[in-house]
This record gives C-alpha cells, structure tokens and sequence, in this order.
C-alpha cells in the first residue's frame, strides 16, 4: 500500500496502490519533475554572495538517476559509484544546493515531500541554515561537504584547512533547524550529514523519525583532529 508506479511507454499512466479506500475519492495528485528547486553555484574565487531565503515552502522533488541505475548506499547514504572499491561516491540531488558560496542564509523555509535530500552544502562559507523544516525526505535531509570521502585530507592523514584547490565548506552554521521522517527511500541516510568541513557549528536541532543516523559526522578516525567544532544537537527518538 502506498506505493506507485509511472508508465511512461503507456500513456503516460500512473498506477497507485491506495493506503485506504479513502485515497480513492477525487483529489489533486502531485508528480514532480525536477530534482533541485534552488542550486546557487558560483566558482572557488568568484563565489555567489550575499542572498537571503527566508520563510518559503518548497515540495516535492523527484530523482531520475534510480531509474537506470538503480541505488547502491554506503553509509550514511552516500552512494557508491565504484566498481572497483568504495572511494568513488556519488550523492543523490537536493531541493536546495550550494556550491562555492559565501554569505547566503536560509531561514525559517519548508522543504518536505522530497525525492532526494533537502538542504546540501558544497566548498561555502558564512553559511547560515536556521530555523528550517525539512520533512519526509527520501534521502539526508542537511549535508555539508559530502559526497567524497578524500577531500580535504592531506598525505599524512591530516585535515586540512581550506586553499586553493582544496575547496571545503567552512565557518558555516546549521542551527534551530527540525529534520523529521528522513531515509524514507534511501535506508541508511542521516538526519544531517558532515563530511570534512571547517570550522562548523550545528547547534540546537530536532532530528527525529528516520532510517539512518540523526546526525552523522566524518569518516574514519579524522574528526579529532578538525578544528573548532562546535556540536550541541537535541536528537530526538522516533
């Protein structure tokens, strides 16, 4: 029950498996198209700079790749793309991306019936995330820096500090946020995700009701040795 399934050869026509009788009485139904609803992405040394999202709903996102592909997790929701070993990892689309940003807020908005993930940071900076509700995510619901387990991680096995060609997220802010019924999809995807940034707070969320972990940080034995990281999380049980 509840599930669906889209027949493009065949019309198209959508064939849906109702929950209840009570599903079937005349209604709106909702197919999305798009995989990103927002995607800022400026460059290393010209970044997009200075904007304010606040107080918006976005719904419903779909994702393509599973269609061909199908969907092969690593843990916490990061996709292996490797036929050879797991290093090459791939991450599903979010509703909202950023890429080589600086100075971009998003506040107090509503993401919810996503078929990737909901709020995704990559190589930004004086990122503020606060007061957002991501709900029923098929995917992570908040990721910084993910996606690659080797970026920005020096020779000797060091963290390293953001340069020139080293690109990593850093001095960002992910507070007051609620990420609730995530992993709907994609088993094994947390709440909110961090990679290797730099100089990251995540303060004072809610993250309750999903498959994977609530909040997930790094790989390996390399977080000990990020600096300034501040953490005080209320994750809540289902």
């Amino acid at each position: 029950p509840g599930e669906w399934w889209l027949a493009p050869d065949h019309g198209p026509a959508l064939y849906y498996i109702p929950r209840n009788l009570d599903e079937l009485k005349p209604g709106a139904v909702v197919a999305a198209v798009l995989e990103t609803l927002v995607r800022f992405e400026g460059k290393p040394d010209n970044p997009v700079h200075d904007i304010v999202i606040d107080g918006l709903r976005f719904t419903a996102t779909t994702r393509l790749k599973l269609n061909k592909e199908g969907y092969v997790s690593l843990s916490p929701g990061v996709e292996s793309i490797s036929e050879t070993g797991w290093y090459e990892t791939a991450m599903h689309p979010a509703a909202i991306e950023l890429r080589h940003t600086d100075k971009i807020s998003l506040e107090r908005n509503v993401l919810q019936a996503l078929g990737g993930g909901g709020i995704f940071l990559y190589d930004t900076r004086r990122t503020l995330v606060d007061g957002n509700a991501v709900l029923e995510v098929a995917g992570i619901g908040i990721g910084i820096d993910i996606g690659s387990f080797a970026g920005g991680i020096s020779k000797e096995g060091e963290i390293e500090a953001p340069r020139p060609g080293n690109p990593r997220s850093s001095e960002d802010t992910i507070t007051n946020n609620r990420v609730q019924r995530f992993g709907l999809d994609y088993w094994s995807a947390a709440g909110i995700l961090m990679g290797f940034p730099w100089e990251l707070a995540v303060a004072h969320n809610e993250v309750r009701e999903g498959d994977g972990s609530g909040i997930h940080k790094g790989w390996y034995n390399l977080w000990p040795r990020c600096h300034t990281y501040a953490l005080n999380p209320k994750a809540l049980p289902p």
